[in-house]
C-alpha cells in the first residue's frame, strides 16, 4: 500500500525558560487542547486529529545508549496518562526496524539509504523531523523519526526533545503560546532565557487522556468541543 505523505515539521532541542504560569479559564483549557491536537506544528496534516487505533510498537533503530535512555524516559512518562485509558506504546528492543514507531539518529548522508530501505518519498529526507504516515480516516499507520546525530544537547534537552517527538508520534504534535507550565509550550524565536520543563504537567496529562479516551481518528475541532464539554471535568 502506498504511503500517505504528511509534511514533517522541525523539532529543535533548544532550552529556554518558561513564563510565569497562570490559572486558565475553561475556554482557555479548550483552546489549549485544540492547539496541541489541531495546530500541528510538529505534524502538518490540516484540521483533523491523527491518532492510533491500536497499541503501537516502538524502537530506537539507530541510536546510542544515551539516546535510547532519553526515549525510555519519555515512554515511562507517558505510561501514567495512557494506562487508565487502555492505551500504551509497546517498547521493543533496540534495532527493530519493523516497529510502528521508529527512531533513527542519523547524519544527513545516511538519509538516502534509510529512505530506500523503507521505500519512503524524497520529502522525508530531513533531519530533526517526525514523519507520520496515516490512512484516509486519520488513523496512524507508521511513524518515522529522524534526528541529527551530531546535535549537541544536554541530557535535559535531549529528554525534552524525545518526549515532544514521542507525543507527536501519537498525534499530539501541536504547541501552545499560553503562558503555562507545559511540555507543549511554544518557545518564541530567540527564546526567553532559562530552561523549560521536560516533564508532563497535570494539564498535559488530562489532554492526552481526553484524546485517547474519547476522540476518534479524523475528528474535527467541533468534535473536540463536544467531547470536551462532556468529559473534561471528569479527568481532574
Amino acid at each position: 500500500m502506498p504511503w500517505a505523505y504528511v509534511a514533517p515539521a522541525l523539532l529543535l532541542g533548544f532550552t529556554f525558560a518558561m513564563p510565569q504560569a497562570h490559572a486558565l479559564t475553561e475556554d482557555e483549557e479548550l483552546g489549549f487542547v485544540e492547539e496541541i491536537i489541531f495546530r500541528k506544528k510538529l505534524i502538518n496534516n490540516g484540521q483533523t486529529a491523527l491518532r492510533w487505533d491500536r497499541q503501537p510498537t516502538f524502537s530506537v533503530v539507530e541510536g546510542n545508549d544515551r539516546q535510547n535512555l532519553a526515549f525510555d524516559t519519555a515512554l515511562s512518562q507517558l505510561e501514567r496518562p495512557l494506562r487508565p485509558v487502555g492505551f500504551r506504546i509497546r517498547r521493543l528492543g533496540p534495532d527493530v526496524d519493523t516497529a510502528d514507531i521508529t527512531v533513527r539518529y542519523l547524519k544527513f548522508s545516511d538519509l538516502p539509504r534509510v529512505l530506500m530501505e523503507n521505500e519512503l518519498p524524497a520529502k522525508f529526507a530531513r533531519l530533526n523531523m517526525v514523519h507520520p504516515v496515516y490512512d484516509e480516516s486519520g488513523t496512524l499507520q507508521r511513524v518515522f523519526i529522524f534526528i541529527d546525530s551530531r546535535l549537541a544537547q544536554s541530557d535535559e534537552a535531549m529528554q525534552r526533545q524525545a518526549l515532544k517527538l514521542t507525543l507527536a508520534s501519537i498525534g499530539l504534535g501541536g504547541e501552545t503560546s499560553l503562558p503555562i507550565q507545559s511540555i507543549f509550550f511554544e518557545i518564541p524565536p530567540g527564546g526567553i532565557g532559562g530552561e523549560p520543563p521536560n516533564r508532563l504537567s497535570s494539564l498535559d496529562i488530562r489532554a492526552i487522556r481526553l484524546m485517547y479516551a474519547y476522540l476518534q481518528p479524523g475528528a474535527m475541532p467541533g468534535d473536540l468541543a463536544a467531547v470536551f464539554d462532556q468529559y473534561w471535568g471528569r479527568l481532574l
